[in-house]
């Protein structure tokens, strides 16, 4: 399937959040059920395969048994949920002896076995989600004295949730990870630990902020609350900037528009403390408005002075 195309550094074959996330996976279930739900933790869709037998509900990659992947990327991550239940994953890979041999990955397992074409693993997992990493190369060259080739298939047997499942030229760490590889969590809402304005959890569902009472701080007007919206909007997603500001330009004073010469200054500082993380600049932000500090006043001041009619 992938063996004639580009595949880079970063090659997706499963993504639940996806229109269609098993269009190339083979479904075959018995006693159990194969499917996306909405997962608490992360609250977010992912697929979901359970069932009472691990062998006899699966999803299988490619689905026609007649082709294979063709990946030639070394590394196979998966980031799924333990269900405390049994659970099963196999790869088959081809080396430089063209002979496939599986790597069988299971947690009801406590030895591991080896024979020339296949290799069974125990395997432990955390409570929670999960980010597995395994270096196909590496094992066929441990276990097999051989060289990896590519990946023919792979093979994710119940009980799991799936969040994505990927292959990449080398190992990776959390801070490298591009942003749509990375599993995030929920940030709760709590109440402000000291007063002032708190910014709801996403840009896209912006509220009216609320505002502490003790010890009293200056209240935005309703034109400055727009404003301080609208950098709040810039410092997180830049590409909902020029939405925002077509909808509530209108409720902004002419001197108000030069805020947005300076925010790319802003912008750049967020971008660096917080390794672009939309809820973190949210946090940054509402701290240094919140906390009765100097760079406080004098960013209110100067909002002041650039919101007068």
């Amino acid at each position: 399937m992938f063996r004639g195309t580009f595949q880079g550094s970063f090659l997706s074959i499963l993504y639940s959040i996806g229109r269609q996330p098993l269009q190339i996976w083979e479904e075959k279930v018995q006693n159990g059920q194969i499917g996306r739900i909405t997962d608490n933790d992360i609250r977010s869709m992912v697929v979901e395969v359970e069932g009472v037998n691990v062998s006899t509900t699966y999803i299988n990659c490619p689905a026609d048994p007649k082709k294979t992947l063709g990946i030639r990327l070394p590394i196979m991550v998966l980031i799924i949920k333990n269900l405390k239940k049994d659970f099963s994953f196999e790869i088959q890979v081809l080396d430089d002896n063209n002979v496939r041999r599986r790597f069988r990955a299971s947690t009801y397992r406590s030895r591991s076995w080896v024979n020339p074409f296949i290799c069974t693993m125990p395997l432990r997992l955390d409570d929670g989600w999960n980010r597995l990493q395994l270096n196909l190369s590496e094992y066929t060259r441990k276990v097999y004295g051989t060289n990896y080739v590519e990946t023919l298939r792979v093979q994710i047997h119940a009980n799991c949730r799936i969040r994505r499942v990927y292959f990449t030229d080398r190992l990776y760490s959390e801070d490298e990870l591009p942003r749509e590889f990375k599993l995030f969590w929920p940030v709760p809402q709590q109440k402000a630990k000291y007063p002032g304005i708190d910014f709801p959890l996403e840009a896209e569902e912006c509220t009216r902020p609320m505002v502490g009472t003790q010890p009293p701080v200056p209240l935005f007007e309703e034109r400055d609350y727009y404003t301080v919206r609208l950098a709040y909007l810039y410092l997180s997603a830049a590409s909902t900037m020029e939405v925002e500001i077509m909808v509530h330009s209108d409720s902004m004073s002419s001197a108000s528009c030069g805020i947005w010469e300076k925010l790319p200054e802003w912008w750049e500082l967020k971008t660096s403390l917080t390794e672009g993380s939309a809820r973190c600049s949210q946090q940054i932000l509402k701290s240094h408005l919140g906390l009765l500090s100097l760079s406080s006043l004098l960013l209110y001041q100067w909002i002041q002075l650039t919101t007068r009619r």
